[in-house]
């Protein structure tokens, strides 16, 4: 059986099958190779599926390789940070950061979103200064994490804060 190609518990079966069933009826030579030909063409399709799995693995490595982030924006106002609505340029958008982005990675990301040509309805991104900075409007530098202060990056403050998604606010 190994020699034809037939690892496959599924592919013995079938051949068992076939073979009961051509005693029972009983075949010429020609009928046999043919049928057998079928199979051999079975079992070259059942490994290339395998190669297609075995891509969609690949891909899905290559997924973990990111991170989803929200991000949301921050605009300093009456002495305060105000969260930005949608209709106002605003809102919260998901993004895949890479796992060790940088906090200027992220900062990036984030100008690109809210500001795209350097422009919001608040103002031109030249004329304003940002940071990045959690729910409370704090703004993020390097994380205590064990007791020890780490830079940041984006799987480490995954981790600090234990969000499934976390979300980074652009403030400005």
């Amino acid at each position: 059986m190994k020699e034809l190609g037939l690892t496959a518990l599924g592919h013995r079966m079938r051949l068992r099958d076939y073979c009961s069933k051509q005693k029972k009826v009983g075949s010429d030579e020609n009928e046999m190779k043919e049928k057998l030909e079928k199979l051999r063409a079975l079992i070259g399709a059942s490994a290339q599926s395998k190669s297609r799995r075995q891509t969609v693995k690949d891909t899905a490595t290559t997924k973990r390789q990111q991170l989803r982030f929200e991000f949301g924006w921050k605009h300093w106002s009456d002495r305060r940070f105000k969260q930005k609505k949608v209709n106002h340029g605003g809102g919260s958008r998901v993004w895949d950061v890479p796992r060790f982005a940088t906090l200027d990675d992220c900062l990036e990301i984030a100008k690109s979103l809210f500001f795209p040509s350097d422009k919001s309805p608040a103002g031109n991104a030249k004329d304003m200064s940002f940071a990045l900075g959690n729910y409370s409007g704090d703004v993020i530098g390097d994380l205590e994490e064990n007791g020890h202060l780490c830079s940041f990056a984006a799987e480490r403050y995954k981790r600090v804060t234990g969000l499934n998604r976390p979300r980074l606010y652009l403030l400005s």
